[in-house]
């Protein structure tokens, strides 16, 4: 009990039963004891069904993949599934699309690649028969079989370097004048006694693998002697132009129509004049651009149709720190 004097004859006494606090104890107790049973097992049932919305389209997403076979056509999520389950449905199918195609893109070189190889081994088959049974014409033969296997072994080298992803550019960070490989190759392809192309600058330099940068000069060069007018040598324009170097080769007489603009890169395109009368796999515009990828850079036609076809090689060029 509490007593407090508050005028000289009144005195307030406050007082509680002495087990009034016990027993309130012992009732919130008590109700605890029956309440929280129930209160977790609303909130579990709550939770469970919460889950249930929450995980079910994941659970589905999960499951529609589950079903599809290797690099087969993937099921579309529900149009009543959340939009972040639909969201992540489209990123992964596009994901799932660019690796198909990739893999169909490596079928079909693997294909074609075991095409192209079949016809120079059959040669030599036939070459190495010959042979056997004409002792006597061993000597033209093996040049025959010499000339045969220098271009197998080009076209090997081509598949090396086209199995290699263009987005691992080329490690060999050598420093390299492309000017010396225009003129070098200009002298390769059209024959030691043609005069270099005029107006070349004395360096024009850039970094990569010397070997693959002038495999891709070369096979530009040389697609102009295939498909230029006879007699003729390949117009070259070699400048730099805002750290970036530039070859620009055309072909004299030589014209590429709408249709065939399109496949130009296509490995192993050849259109229907080089099948009939030239000779090659159909590689050097397709390899010439991947060795371009490779260092940063891209080739690409720059002429019209009525135009002498002309093709750009852009690289990045070397600059001294």
């Amino acid at each position: 009990a509490v007593t407090v004097p508050v005028i000289p004859e009144v005195t307030l006494v406050v007082a509680a039963p002495r087990d009034r606090g016990a027993r309130a104890s012992r009732i919130v107790a008590w109700s605890l004891a029956f309440a929280a049973p129930l209160a977790m097992l609303i909130a579990l049932l709550m939770g469970r069904s919460v889950a249930r919305r929450v995980t079910g389209p994941l659970i589905a997403f999960r499951d529609r993949f589950a079903r599809a076979g290797p690099l087969s056509p993937l099921e579309r999520a529900a149009d009543t599934d959340p939009r972040e389950v639909r969201e992540v449905d489209a990123a992964f199918r596009a994901q799932w699309q660019r690796v198909k195609e990739g893999v169909d893109r490596e079928h079909e070189f693997a294909a074609n690649a075991a095409h192209e190889l079949r016809t120079p081994l059959t040669r030599l088959r036939l070459l190495a028969d010959r042979i056997r049974e004409n002792p006597g014409e061993a000597g033209g033969l093996a040049a025959q079989q010499v000339a045969e296997l220098e271009r197998t072994s080009k076209l090997v080298d081509a598949l090396l370097v086209l199995s290699r992803a263009p987005e691992a550019h080329s490690t060999a960070q050598d420093a390299v004048n492309l000017s010396d490989l225009v003129r070098a190759s200009v002298a390769s392809v059209f024959g030691a006694e043609e005069t270099p192309p005029p107006g070349l600058p004395d360096e024009a330099m850039v970094r990569g693998d010397e070997d693959l940068l002038r495999t891709a000069v070369l096979n530009l060069i040389d697609n102009a002697r295939k498909f230029g007018s006879a007699g003729t040598i390949c117009g070259v324009d070699l400048r730099v132009e805002a750290a970036r170097v530039k070859v620009k080769v055309s072909t004299p007489g030589g014209h590429i129509d709408g249709a065939a603009r399109a496949l130009l890169f296509e490995r192993f395109y050849r259109c229907p004049e080089a099948r009939a009368e030239k000779a090659g796999h159909g590689l050097g515009l397709s390899l010439a651009r991947h060795i371009a990828l490779m260092h940063g850079g891209d080739v690409t036609l720059v002429s019209a149709e009525d135009e002498d076809a002309a093709f750009l090689l852009d690289l990045p060029a070397w600059q001294a720190k």
